[in-house]
């Protein structure tokens, strides 16, 4: 096996400084046998072992565990998300050395996965090679990656005496925030393993430069044990030299099919200089941004060869890429069920941790099982068509969905989101950096969604989206005015409204193709709650639960047919009996509700009951609301009076006014916030997918 070429020569790994022309790779220890306690036996009276604890700690652990637990049954059962980090917060805040007490009770030391882009979804790569290979990933799947989220991992696995069961073949694979790694390197005092995909340019309000994130990393691999084996991407210049001078075991991947990239740079590219004497770096081969073949003429530096790498690279139209995979014991040919570069380096990512844990090479085909995550090319299948919703929040992260989408050269349609948080994110100047340009032409009537959506059209304005040489801004029309069937070619739709604009995209979209919803997380996020309430998608602790049990543990019952939010609404006729209608957003009812997992306490089972009586109480009052508007509609047709205005298709009626009993459309204001009519307050964002 090789050992990575020469010893490094320059100033940052051994103090020596490179003569002239010479060449180095960054230092690297021999991968040897695997490192203890990760994939291998567990260790006698090492991990695996319940830590004694004081009668006084002792019972600290157990209630914060318990309300840990409490604290989750009650968020999933009161409908008030996943579940996924206020329990890690109730648990830490009872009992701070939680996390860590329990991620040393496990039978072999965790391996972390972290970087800019790609951390969930080479998690659940790798998740599917260790059960191949007969482990039992400990993973939080709703992907909350700071310390919160992996607590709640951890407190969902303990029991309520506060220890975790035995079970020899359980290990931790967490995804961590890069911004959360220095607080939880402090909670998980010995990982077997750290894995880091990349490190671009994101969340400047978070991490600044992407130095200060290199930096950051740095600092907490030289906190970690000389044991903690590193998985690198050798085609990140930024990663591939991580604290390079350490004996650490390290193993390396990266792609080694030079047609699959290109000799110029990148646009999207941020120009990194050499980690060693800050000179320029040279590139024979770039695959995306600042990730391809790199050299240092100054110094002698240059990138690493990697051992687990892709000797071949083809992308297989929008869903899927094929590798040629070539680890130290073996090669095969992997059809990655993910489309895109990008995934491709996922896929290396959780080879290369999988072979430094000398798994079976056999396991790597459970790669191909792999299910997309929520948001990361999630496919719903809404009214006939195909819907995928997939996050891109940085520029590289929003170029390469493109490439991958369009790399085929066939038209698409899609749904492009941008936004902002409130104290989170304030700045999308990074839209100018995407590479819209080489998409132009690509996307059929594009629709824009999200309070930023105008600098989104701006943006794409100068690509050329609009016509070349056409000098014409998008033509913001409201969508009730225009319908997305009668608009023009080449016209882009502006709608803030993330749920509206979802309607028209779907409303073109013609039955049988696809729709690709490409956004930041806020209009994502909007857009897959309104799914998630018409009962095409469920809540993510439920789809993870599912994926869990076998076939024969799932209850046999038929999927509720699912209603056309396209479709005009039923009027009814007076005199003739009206078939059951499912609204497209039913309002919760008790039966619907998950069970708690755990006993919830008196407090808190009182507090879920009050509310389960008022949301029974409001659902009963909606239904006779909706009874009572029925009958007024067929009594108006019989009159001879004017067809009534469509239920949650649209606010205005068809002489472009707002229609009778119903609320006017809702403005966006220069602060994000929504408002309907002076003095109406706030507009009322209830209702379907319109």
């Amino acid at each position: 096996m090789s050992t990575g070429g020469p010893a490094p020569t320059g100033r940052g790994a051994t103090g020596q400084t490179s003569t002239p022309g010479q060449t180095s790779t960054p230092g690297r220890a021999s991968m040897g046998e695997p490192w203890p306690g990760v994939w291998s036996a567990p260790q006698p009276g090492s991990a695996g072992s319940r830590i004694p604890l004081s009668a006084t700690a002792a019972a600290r652990r157990a209630v914060a565990i318990w309300m840990g637990k409490a604290a989750r049954s009650a968020t999933r059962r009161l409908g008030k998300g996943n579940g996924s980090a206020i329990p890690g917060l109730v648990t830490l805040a009872i009992d701070p050395d939680a996390l860590a007490g329990l991620v040393a009770e496990m039978p072999r030391r965790a391996i972390m996965v972290t970087g800019s882009n790609g951390k969930g979804t080479t998690c659940r790569m790798l998740a599917q090679v260790m059960r191949a290979a007969g482990l039992r990933p400990v993973i939080n799947p709703e992907g909350s990656n700071q310390q919160s989220g992996i607590a709640t991992t951890m407190v969902a696995e303990a029991g309520l005496d506060g220890h975790l069961p035995a079970d020899p073949v359980a290990t931790g694979l967490f995804e961590v925030d890069e911004g959360s790694l220095p607080a939880i390197v402090r909670q998980v005092r010995r990982p077997g393993a750290i894995v880091v995909t990349n490190v671009f340019r994101d969340q400047l309000d978070r991490y600044f430069e992407p130095a200060y994130v290199t930096a950051m990393l740095e600092h907490c691999i030289r906190q970690m044990p000389a044991d903690t084996a590193l998985v690198l991407n050798a085609d990140d210049p930024r990663v591939a030299c991580l604290a390079a001078e350490l004996p650490n075991p390290r193993i390396y991947f990266g792609i080694a099919d030079t047609d699959a990239g290109r000799t110029g740079p990148d646009p999207t590219s941020d120009y990194p200089r050499c980690p060693r004497c800050g000179g320029e770096l040279a590139y024979s081969h770039v695959y995306y941004a600042h990730l391809g073949h790199w050299s240092c003429a100054g110094c002698g530096l240059r990138r690493p060869e990697p051992e687990v790498r892709a000797t071949k690279a083809e992308l297989v139209g929008a869903e899927a890429t094929r590798l040629q995979l070539a680890t130290p014991t073996a090669e095969s040919v992997l059809r990655v069920p993910l489309p895109g570069l990008y995934n491709a380096y996922n896929a290396l990512a959780a080879a290369a941790a999988a072979a430094q844990a000398r798994l079976a090479d056999h396991t790597l085909q459970a790669i191909e099982q792999v299910k997309p995550g929520s948001l990361r090319m999630e496919r719903v299948d809404v009214a006939g068509r195909e819907v995928f919703l997939v996050l891109a929040k940085n520029a590289n992260g929003y170029t390469e969905v493109l490439r991958a989408v369009l790399s085929d050269g066939r038209p698409r349609r899609m749904l492009l989101g941008l936004n902002t948080n409130p104290g989170k994110q304030p700045d999308t100047s990074w839209i100018w950096d995407v590479d819209f340009d080489a998409q132009t032409g690509l996307v059929i009537e594009p629709v824009l969604s999200g309070n930023r959506a105008a600098d989104l059209a701006v943006r794409l304005k100068y690509a050329g989206w609009f016509g070349s040489g056409s000098g014409q801004a998008a033509q913001q029309v409201p969508m009730e005015q225009v319908p997305a069937q009668q608009m023009p070619a080449q016209q882009v739709l502006v709608e803030p409204d993330p749920v509206r604009a979802f309607r028209a995209a779907l409303s073109a979209t013609p039955p049988g193709q696809a729709l690709w919803v490409v956004s930041t997380s806020v209009v994502l996020g909007e857009i897959r709650r309104a799914l998630r309430q018409a009962g095409y998608v469920r809540e993510l602790w439920q789809e993870a639960a599912s994926q869990q049990l076998s076939r024969a543990q799932l209850p046999q019952q038929r999927a509720p047919a699912r209603p056309d939010p396209t479709a005009p609404p039923r009027v009814p006729v007076p005199g003739q009996e009206q078939p059951a209608q499912r609204e497209l957003l039913p309002p919760p009812t008790p039966a619907a509700l998950p069970q708690p997992a755990v006993p919830v306490p008196r407090a808190v089972h009182s507090l879920a009951s009050r509310a389960l009586a008022s949301m029974a109480a409001e659902a009963q009052q909606a239904a006779e609301a909706q009874q009572a508007a029925a009958q007024q509609a067929g009594a108006q047709q019989a009159q001879g009076a004017s067809s009534p205005a469509p239920l949650e298709e649209s606010d205005e009626g068809q002489d472009g006014h707002p229609a009778q009993g119903r609320k006017p459309p809702s403005h966006r204001t220069p602060s994000g916030t929504e408002q309907g009519e002076a003095g109406q307050g706030p507009a009322d964002r209830s209702g379907g997918v319109r």
